[in-house]
């Protein structure tokens, strides 16, 4: 069976019943006026992504443009180039849109799990050490360590599936001060060694 990725009309068949095929042959040209983006992934994220999830296209030429896609192809092999093995993901548009012409550049945000109602904190509030992960959460005025259970994150911010409640103030960020000393023996301190923000959720 041949399956096309869009509805159109074949105008050309290269193939016939009991040919040998392989991934360089072209099989036929499809006339339609459904637009494909096709994007290249390595092999770490192609992993993630499976036909049907949905997908967030932004265009560098139509700055106020944002749609939606979904998955309607993953390459089952993958090409290799200087060692390193990419896979082609084949995106169909959910609209139409005449602004969009063959050849643009897109940028494509995969959704490849979503979770609802859960807390998040910044990513990099969370000090991770062997299989053990916490934050410093503020207790009367004092910093404590608090041992959380993470879960799904993105580049910016991570989910807490337990160890912390809404309303938790925890430290995001600490500055270390130096002491310095003049010429002539007095000294000049600054702040003191704890200093950093807080954010509450």
């Amino acid at each position: 069976y041949i399956y096309a990725p869009a509805a159109g009309i074949v105008t050309e068949l290269d193939i016939r019943v009991g040919q040998n095929v392989s991934t360089s042959n072209t099989i036929g040209v499809l006339v339609s006026d459904d637009k494909i983006a096709e994007i290249t992934l390595n092999e770490i994220d192609a992993a993630e992504v499976k036909v049907g999830q949905k997908v967030i296209l932004t265009f560098d030429a139509i700055e106020d443009l944002s749609i939606t896609g979904e998955v309607a192809e993953v390459d089952t092999l993958g090409t290799v180039t200087s060692g390193v093995v990419s896979y082609d993901i084949k995106i169909s548009f959910d609209v139409q849109d005449e602004r969009i012409k063959s050849g643009m550049s897109i940028s494509a945000n995969i959704i490849v799990d979503s979770k609802s109602d859960v807390l998040l904190i910044p990513i990099g509030a969370v000090t991770t050490q062997g299989t053990t992960s916490y934050v410093q959460i503020m207790v009367d005025g004092v910093p404590q360590r608090q041992e959380v259970e993470t879960g799904l994150s993105n580049d910016t911010m991570i989910e807490i599936v337990s160890g912390l409640v809404e309303g938790d103030e925890i430290i995001t960020q600490t500055i270390n001060t130096t002491t310095t000393t003049n010429t002539n023996n007095s000294s000049d301190q600054g702040p003191g060694g704890f200093g950093g923000g807080m954010m509450r959720f």
